[in-house]
Parts: C-alpha cells; structure tokens; sequence
C-alpha cells in the first residue's frame, strides 16, 4: 500500500474543506437560532463566521477573487488560501456593515418593541465605522454611513432636555384656550389664538428638534430658548443651558461617532420617553 497516496496534500486538502463545510454549516444554524431570537450580535458574528468558511472550503476552485476594489491572483493553492485569508476578512466586515445598515433603517422607520437604545445605538456607530476605516473609506463617506444613527442619538437627547420646556409650552396654550368664550371681544380672541399658534410654532421647533441637518446645531434652538419670545417661561434658561452643555458633544458624535462623556449622555437620553 503506497501510504503517501493517501496522505498526499489534495487529499489533505480535501479533508480540511470538508471540516471547514461542516463548521460553517453549524455556524449558519446556529446564526439562523439567533437572528430569531433577535440576538443581534451574535447572529452576525456567526454568519460571518459561517461566511468564511464556506469561503475557505471551496477556495482552491478559484483562480482569481476580486473585490471591494481588490484583485489577487492565486497561482499556488497555498498562495490562494493566503489571498482568501486576507479578503474574507473584509469580506466578512462587509457582511457586519449589512446587518448593521439593516438595524439602522429598522431604527428610523418603526420599532416593534421599545426603541433601541443609545448604548446600543453608539456600538453600532462604533462597528461600523470600524469597518469602513479597515477597507479605506474616506471620512466623509463614514459620516455618511453613520448619519442617520447619530442623528437619532441627537434627537433623543434633545427631545429629552426640551421635554420639561415643551410640557410648559402646552400647559400655557391649554391655560389660554380657558380664556376664550364669553363676552371678549373679536380682537381679544383673535389675539389669544395667535399667541396659541406662536406658541405651537415654538413647541414643534423643540419637539422635532429643527435644524438637526445642520452643523450649527442645536445652537438655533439655544438662541431660540434665550430669545425673548419665551423668557416668560421658567424651564427656558436651564434647557438652554443643557443643550449648550452637550453641544460640542453633539458636533463631534456626527462628525466623528465618538462621545466624550457617554455614560451621562446614555443617562440623559434614557428620559426622552419617560413619562
């Protein structure tokens, strides 16, 4: 019996990929069982997983991979498994950025449950941007990428700090809208009824957080809480105050999809459906 026969490196080879066939499929079923149980995390973790070595089992049947702006081509088995190692990787970071896009979209359109929140949110931020470094994305495309993640952390946060002001905003119109009926005048009325739009103006401009697309924010709605218009109300001074504490925050979470101080932010926001 010519030993070597049975132990040559294809039939080497074709022992590992049939190991490697069986552990991606054990890492897909058990991805599936995840995703189902909405464990988010590791269910990209083990499809990523899986992706690789479904990748790596049949690799020796290519001669050239391309990707991602990359071309390598494999002339040795050796070399091929070499090339592989190194573009799956990226590959796999694609595959995480795909989920992790999904979770934002799911973020921005509806939630079945409770939202997600801010700690979750910043990982995701994180993550992503981590991996779009690794294949060379420029800045301005990871802004872009992370966008409508920090764009709801700023909203929330801000829909947190305003809430007390806007609860006082609608206090007033409801405390207006009492004086009307009776015996007062066309002028009076109609006086009463613009300041209930004036004041409906204000209050919408903080609920949706107007000007969130904009560098400058949230200094529009800081010049608008210190402006004349509401110096009436009590909670107008400090609400403007928290915004301007978290502002620079707000500036670098957008630009770059860091925090300074994350663990008072996630606190904060915490409250921005609290009742």
């Amino acid at each position: 019996m010519n030993i070597s026969k049975w132990f040559s490196r294809q039939t080497i080879y074709n022992a590992i990929a049939a190991l490697l066939l069986i552990a991606g499929c054990v890492c897909l079923v058990l991805g599936v069982i995840a995703a189902i149980d909405w464990k988010i995390s590791p269910a990209l973790s083990l499809m990523g997983a899986a992706l690789v070595l479904f990748f790596a089992a049949t690799v020796e049947r290519f001669e050239t991979l391309k990707g991602l702006g990359m071309e390598a081509k494999l002339a040795t088995l050796d070399g091929k498994i070499d090339e592989a190692s190194r573009l799956l990787n990226q590959i796999k970071m694609v595959a995480e950025i795909t989920g992790k896009t999904s979770l934002s979209m799911y973020a921005q359109a509806g939630r079945i449950t409770d939202p997600p929140s801010h700690e979750e949110m910043y990982e995701l931020i994180g993550k992503v941007k981590e991996s779009l470094q690794s294949i060379g994305s420029s800045p301005a495309t990871i802004q872009e990428a992370i966008q409508p993640c920090t764009r709801i952390m700023q909203h929330e946060l801000t829909r947190a700090i305003t809430k007390a002001m806007v609860k006082e905003i609608h206090t007033k119109q409801h405390e207006i809208r009492n004086t009307l009926g009776g015996t007062q005048t066309a002028d009076f009325v109609n006086n009463q009824m613009r300041e209930i739009e004036r004041l409906e103006e204000i209050r919408l401009q903080l609920l949706h957080s107007n000007g969130l697309a904009q560098d400058s924010y949230p200094d529009n709605l800081i010049a608008l809480l210190r402006s004349d218009s509401v110096s009436n109300f009590n909670s107008a001074g400090e609400t403007a105050n928290e915004l301007e504490h978290f502002a620079d925050q707000m500036r670098v979470l957008r630009h770059t999809g860091k925090l300074a101080s994350p663990d008072k932010w996630f606190a904060r926001a915490r409250e921005a459906y609290s009742r």
